[in-house]
């Protein structure tokens, strides 16, 4: 691989690990606009069942929707600032592919921070990216529980 093409692709990885970083960030402190602008206006976004959990979520499709859903687990005080939940990447492994990437990220998510903090989820995102004009986003986000 020529030194230019060396560069970019470790650019390329660069920017998409701390779009997966930013992602956590605005899912935990950052509004639902900050979050969903991290998003192609096509993404897809699905969450495999959780044993446990209070809700199965179906696929999203669409930024818009993914924006909706946000704003849905907010409301009811399941994420987002002020409900003492937390997401942790672990690691991740991106793979880039031209103006294309994926990822396999480990996740945690952690609640009750104002209280004993627990883990309440182990995960893998699955994740594709796309390069735009604006830099990389993110295009599908598939969570699988471990």
């Amino acid at each position: 691989m020529a030194g230019d093409d060396l560069i970019r692709k470790v650019a390329d990885e660069l920017e998409i690990r701390n779009l997966i970083g930013k992602l956590s960030c605005a899912s935990d402190e950052g509004t639902p606009e900050e979050y969903g602008a991290l998003f192609v206006e096509d993404a897809v976004w699905r969450m495999g069942q959780v044993a446990g959990a209070p809700k199965i979520f179906p696929p999203i499709y669409g930024r818009e929707a993914i924006l909706a859903g946000v704003k849905e687990r907010r409301a009811i005080g399941i994420g987002g600032p002020g409900s003492h939940t937390r997401h942790g990447v672990y690691q991740s492994v991106v793979e880039v592919d031209g103006d294309t990437a994926k990822a396999r990220s480990y996740v945690g998510f952690f609640v009750e921070l104002d209280k004993a903090p627990k883990a309440q989820l182990f995960a893998v995102y699955q994740d594709a990216f796309v390069r735009t004009p604006d830099g990389w986003k993110l295009s599908a986000r598939e969570i699988e529980p471990s």
